[in-house]
């Protein structure tokens, strides 16, 4: 009689066959042979690729899920950092142009004064610390240089201070700045404060001698004047 290779008990089995037969951890009773079952093997083989197929799906899976999500992640950022750096860009761009208005805006300024200040006698090595002064009254409104405010004319109150308004009252206050007059035999300091005959003089001072607080001083009372050799 042929053996069966798996049983589920042995009770009809001869005793002398009964040792062929070893019960596994299924319950049933195996014949006990030489390898595994032809079936058996083939099986594992079957189940053993079935595995890594499946493993490899989730793999692919996995790394398909993963690209999708970081997909759906940039295409939600994208138009949000496309934005920030427009408007990085663009306030960028406002600074630049803010800052080449106000560069254009000062050079206008200070040319408009420089040549009143020139045909007014102001010193050549003085000339910048004029400007930087006027700088401080006026300012570029739509291409004209106007007062700033809060800067008004003494002569006419409630209107704005003009240039050359400002510029005579500079002569007076900063006289130092400017040169001498040799209009009749007098000069500006003389013919506006009244100097003592023991006036002393300063001849052709430097920059930093007319910066000094104590020449300017000294300029503005009367005790001192500006001579020049040219």
């Amino acid at each position: 009689m042929p053996l069966k290779f798996v049983l589920d008990t042995l009770d009809a089995l001869p005793l002398a066959t009964r040792d062929l037969y070893t019960k596994k951890e299924d319950g049933k009773y195996h014949l006990v042979v030489d390898g595994d079952h032809p079936d058996t093997a083939k099986v594992k083989e079957m189940r053993t690729n079935n595995i890594d197929l499946i493993r490899e799906r989730d793999d692919l899976k996995g790394a398909l899920a993963a690209e999708r999500a970081q997909l759906a992640a940039f295409e939600k950022a994208k138009p949000t950092e496309r934005i920030t750096v427009l408007e990085a860009a663009l306030a960028l761009e406002k600074i630049a142009r803010a800052e080449a208005q106000a560069k254009a805006d000062r050079g206008l300024l200070r040319d408009a004064l420089r040549t009143k200040l020139l045909s007014a006698g102001v010193l050549t090595a003085a000339l910048d610390v004029a400007l930087d002064k006027g700088e401080f009254f006026f300012e570029v409104k739509d291409d004209a240089v106007v007062a700033r405010p809060d800067h008004f004319s003494k002569a006419k109150p409630g209107e704005p201070l003009t240039p050359d308004e400002w510029i005579l009252g500079a002569i007076k206050e900063h006289s130092y700045l400017f040169k001498a007059s040799s209009g009749g035999g007098a000069s500006p300091s003389s013919s506006l404060f009244g100097h003592a005959s023991n006036q002393k003089v300063l001849k052709d001072p430097t920059p930093q001698q007319l910066g000094d607080p104590a020449t300017a001083a000294a300029l503005k009372s009367g005790k001192l004047k500006v001579e020049y050799s040219t």
